[in-house]
């Protein structure tokens, strides 16, 4: 078992609660409000049967705290032929063992595997199909910002572990840490490990080189530090002039040229050559939303061309 595998494994040991909020969102699977959720073992052998397990059996209780339906959880990195003949048997032994409703669950980071997972398997005469309930690309939502990642610190995680693939997705891997530091500080440590270890290695290399180079507060310490500026701004000229207007507009100069600033500095910092043309550009620019897309950017494209264009894969 590969250490991404046993990742997604792990944050759905110990967030049930997930599974079950992202079926009933998909796929309209019933979860009462007054249900909690378990994990229990993958290990659905019988004493006198062949030998069955899976990655985790989650468990949606009631109340009562009696099972109302097991999900057999299959974590898929590839697509493997032998997987949908031992699946229906696995859901069937779920039922059996939690005395409950059972469905398959099957998480993925591919999109060709979450084609092929979905498939409907075929049983036999007097069998419905069993359907797969595939969670892919395409099912859970990239996480983009820090704000998002504090209020759902799992779903955050696995985010990441679905869509974290290219150098790109830096400015999603760094919310996610930076959104798991502030919505669960117990476990950031434990997040930030997981999210490093299953990261690629190109997108791993950019974002040891982040760290190295800057640590984790390199928006507040850039941009705060010319916002400031900006403030000072607006407080002198607005005093001089008596206008509300002409503060606001200071503390919005600053803050545009604090961004600028903090851009051509991660540009220096990782020897991106610019052109005089293209620092005055960025210099020049006031609009904060392009400033921020820039930021972000500049991370991990290797010219000037890149950062206007988004060209970087």
């Amino acid at each position: 078992m590969t250490t991404a595998h046993q990742l997604f494994v792990d944050l759905f040991r110990d967030h049930p609660r997930l599974l079950f909020a992202l079926l009933g969102e998909r796929f309209g699977v019933p979860v009462p409000a007054d249900a909690h959720a378990t994990a229990e073992d993958g290990d659905l052998t019988d004493a006198k049967a062949v030998e069955r397990r899976t990655d985790l059996v989650p468990l949606l209780r009631d109340a009562a705290g009696k099972p109302r339906l097991a999900t057999v959880l299959e974590v898929q990195r590839k697509i493997d032929r032998e997987k949908p003949w031992k699946w229906p048997a696995e859901t069937a032994a779920a039922r059996e063992r939690h005395r409950c409703d059972a469905c398959l669950a099957v998480v993925t980071h591919s999109r060709a595997v979450a084609r092929w997972a979905a498939q409907p398997i075929r049983v036999g005469p007097g069998w419905p199909p069993l359907v797969p309930f595939v969670l892919g690309p395409d099912e859970v939502a990239r996480v983009e910002t820090a704000e998002e990642a504090a209020r759902d610190p799992a779903l955050a995680m696995l985010s990441v572990l679905v869509h974290g693939r290219k150098k790109k997705d830096l400015p999603m891997v760094l919310a996610a840490m930076e959104g798991t530091a502030r919505g669960a500080p117990a476990q950031a440590d434990e997040y930030h490990r997981g999210i490093k270890a299953a990261l690629p290695k190109a997108l791993r290399a950019a974002l040891e080189e982040y760290m190295a180079t800057f640590g984790q507060g390199i928006h507040d310490e850039f941009i705060d530090r010319y916002v400031e500026k900006g403030k000072d701004l607006g407080r002198a000229e607005g005093k001089a002039e008596g206008k509300a207007e002409g503060k606001t507009e200071g503390k919005a100069e600053g803050k545009a040229e604090g961004k600028a600033e903090a851009v051509l500095a991660v540009l220096r910092r990782r020897s991106v050559k610019l052109s005089a043309a293209a620092a005055a550009k960025i210099r020049e620019c006031r609009d904060l939303a392009t400033l921020d897309t820039w930021f972000d950017r500049a991370f991990v494209v290797s010219s000037s061309k890149e950062l206007f264009a988004g060209g970087v894969q």
